[in-house]
């Protein structure tokens, strides 16, 4: 079994741990150093110390790079010659001297080169890369490093003719890799290093522009063509074509069809004299009733029952609206008082927010039956009949208040009629308020 390890190159711990207080007596005093030579991590190296209480170097100040730079400086005027014997003397690795000291020469070398054939005009893509040496990935980090600029006319570097053909087509990112297994990302690169990519984007604008124009001449043919057709068809077909030609379809547009019929049963009852309302329409078509209305509205054509009256609220009547948010009434009580209707208090309350608590009735009796609560709005009504001279049946049928509502309001009228009137001075601070119905002033 030893003769087996021993063959492979086997080490046992405690030559591991031999060779590691070797090379701390040494004097290397990284652990890094310690884990390349024995061939280990740095966290086995640390786990060895920790077990057979071993003391590693302490931790070494960072050094700025500026100053390893001056310790190699000062090792070559000493006389170190090669990257070894300046390694020993600065106590680095050789890769880390090359790294700091000699790049950065070829760094300055190649950069005086760059600029020198930018300045001479060089235009090709080709020649700065074989002129320098890199690849073009590596000019781009130039120009981006040392904020240089190539010339806007600079020829390409095509280097994969599989690729580049597609290019010229104008195909995307995804069609080219597709076609070559690649990915998208990976053809994008290729063609940003390759100095194609304004190339490509011209080709692909080009490509976009042909394909529109041919598409509107085929609409345009198809137009022609159906105009030809529908010119031996009804009037509705032309109607219902030109209302096609001025929306925005998606899979909701009424089907061409539907609309045929529905400009045909429209044009019928027209001719018949007939009146269709547009739930009639909906039962015998099966478009929905808003539907119809944004049709008919679209196309300029006035319902059976022609179009409903909006109604306006003057400003005499919004100023008192607005005085109506401190009057303690239910939004049915305020438009009876201010004689609108009831959504246009519930909006103007929903539009300035105002959240208003829950009014009580006068009184409520049964919520069940119809007439049988008593608010601010009946009581008003109540009190003019009363004035008038109805009788109790004769109230009822008026107001559609029960027996024991018209009771209540005639036996309470000292409270609830201040109140009306009160409310009725809030609204119209203006007026001489004279009773509590109307009219009011």
């Amino acid at each position: 079994m030893e003769e087996q390890r021993a063959v492979r190159g086997y080490k046992s711990l405690d030559l591991r741990v031999e060779e590691i207080k070797r090379y701390i007596t040494a004097g290397i005093a990284s652990t890094y150093e310690i884990a390349h030579m024995c061939g280990l991590s740095r966290a086995t190296i640390k786990a060895y110390a920790r077990k057979y209480k071993i003391e590693l170097p302490e931790k070494r100040r960072k050094i700025a790079k500026k100053e390893y730079i001056e310790k190699i400086k000062e090792a070559l005027e000493a006389g170190a010659v090669s990257d070894d014997e300046i390694a020993a003397a600065v106590g680095l690795t050789i890769n880390i001297i090359r790294r700091l000291y000699h790049l950065p020469k070829i760094k300055e070398r190649r950069l005086r080169k760059f600029k020198k054939m930018l300045d001479e005009g060089v235009d090709s893509l080709e020649e700065l890369v074989k002129g320098l040496g890199f690849n073009i990935s590596n000019i781009m980090k130039y120009c981006k490093e040392y904020n240089l600029k190539l010339p806007s006319n600079i020829q390409p570097y095509p280097t994969k003719p599989e690729i580049d053909i597609l290019i010229q087509q104008g195909l995307t990112l995804r069609e080219i890799g597709k076609d070559v297994n690649l990915t998208g990302e990976r053809v994008r690169q290729y063609i940003n290093a390759s100095g194609q990519y304004q190339t490509w984007l011209e080709i692909k604008k080009q490509k976009k522009t042909r394909l529109k124009q041919s598409r509107t001449e085929l609409v345009y043919l198809l137009e022609e063509r159906v105009k030809q057709e529908l010119s031996e068809q009804s009037k509705a077909y032309q109607t219902v074509f030109q209302y096609y030609q001025n929306i925005k379809h998606n899979r909701n547009s009424v089907k061409f069809d539907k609309l045929v019929e529905l400009l045909e049963l429209y044009k019928e009852a027209q001719h018949n004299g007939k009146k269709l309302s547009l739930e009639q329409f909906q039962e015998k078509t099966g478009i929905l009733i808003t539907t119809i209305g944004h049709i008919f509205s679209r196309l300029n054509i006035p319902p059976c029952y022609g179009n409903l009256e909006t109604t306006r609220t003057d400003k005499y009547k919004k100023q008192a609206l607005q005085r109506s948010e401190a009057v303690m009434m239910n939004f049915t009580d305020i438009a009876y008082l201010l004689e609108i209707p009831y959504n246009v208090v519930q909006q103007y309350f929903c539009r300035i927010n105002i959240k208003r608590k829950k009014i009580k009735k006068i009184k409520c009796f049964s919520s069940r039956t119809k007439g049988d609560t008593l608010n601010y709005r009946f009581a008003s009504q109540i009190y003019e009949a009363i004035d008038t001279g109805f009788n109790l049946e004769e109230i009822s049928q008026l107001t559609d208040a029960t027996p024991r509502v018209i009771e209540y309001a005639k036996q309470h009228r000292t409270t609830i009629e201040p109140f009306i009137i009160k409310s009725l001075k809030t609204l119209y601070p203006d007026k001489e308020i004279k009773q509590s119905y109307k009219p009011f002033f």
